[in-house]
């Protein structure tokens, strides 16, 4: 058995798929199982992913029998798992070489489920756009001072992505269990912030992970104003209701009592940056 179960959903990645899979061929830690789950694609994906099979022993390629979507494929591959610990790695992000590593040691270092470090944004072609250092204001040796860190982060300013941590796979099978994806916006967030819940996080300080901004979605992201809301205001209400469904009863206690500071200073924050900060662009460097 290896120490860590990596899950690499993908679909029509053919692109990137090589540079995510050789991110993790050149991990420092090399006690480790990749898992291609293939969301049946139609590009060369299957012969990409065929190719490293044979190359290395530690690779193997599952084809899903139907197209499922994002969330349903991400719950899917929970249950290939039989390792401790467990990963998701998208066909387009990029682990520094020691990403495994120090992740896995916050967790055998803390009491915590979760563990992530630091994010750097990179465009289609490689270049650094924005390094995500907030993100690690969330780790707190209390569940609920985490709960709320990650509540009340901005959600353009990159916490979406601990959702490409490393879990301690006892609590997120258990967490499976009780609660699963549903087809809303912002459901990756929601997911991450219920977990947090139950079994906290710690990030580190370090930036051993990046994530492509690749498609226009997140394009736009980044050229509009860096504080500017980017809930939806036609999603807010299932984006708040999954939230709270995600919780843990203490954490959601805590997030009634807090909810009303929260829909005061999202209101007050999206009026001030669209009076105010309409003019100030990030672009790709």
């Amino acid at each position: 058995m290896s120490l860590i179960t990596i899950i690499l959903p993908v679909y029509n990645g053919e692109k990137y798929l090589f540079v995510a899979v050789d991110s993790v061929i050149n991990q420092t830690m090399i006690d480790w199982k990749l898992i291609i789950s293939d969301n049946r694609s139609k590009d060369s994906t299957s012969e990409i992913a065929k190719r490293y099979c044979q190359k290395d022993r530690r690779i193997t390629y599952i084809r899903q029998n139907r197209f499922l979507n994002a969330n349903e494929h991400f719950m899917k591959t929970v249950e290939y798992c039989d390792s401790p610990y467990m990963v998701w790695i998208a066909s387009d992000d990029v682990w520094r070489n020691d990403f495994l590593t120090t992740c896995i040691q916050q967790l055998e270092n803390n009491n915590c489920g979760l563990a992530f470090t630091r994010v750097i944004n990179i465009s289609p072609t490689d270049s650094i756009v924005r390094r995500l250092s907030t993100i690690s204001l969330i780790s707190s040796n209390s569940k609920l001072f985490s709960t709320l860190k990650y509540l009340y982060l901005p959600e353009q300013l990159g916490k979406a992505n601990l959702i490409y941590g490393i879990y301690r796979y006892k609590n997120l099978s258990q967490y499976v269990k009780n609660y699963s994806f549903n087809d809303i916006w912002g459901a990756d967030m929601c997911f991450v912030l219920g977990f947090i819940s139950y079994y906290g996080a710690k990030v580190s300080n370090e930036y051993a992970f990046s994530k492509r901004l690749s498609d226009p979605e997140n394009k736009s992201l980044i050229t509009r104003p860096l504080l500017w809301p980017t809930v939806p205001l036609s999603e807010f209400t299932p984006y708040i209701y999954e939230s709270f469904r995600s919780l843990s009863i203490n954490a959601k206690i805590v997030y009634i009592l807090n909810l009303p500071l929260y829909l005061i200073a999202y209101f007050i924050h999206y009026l001030f940056c669209l009076i105010i900060f309409s003019w100030n662009k990030i672009t790709y460097s």
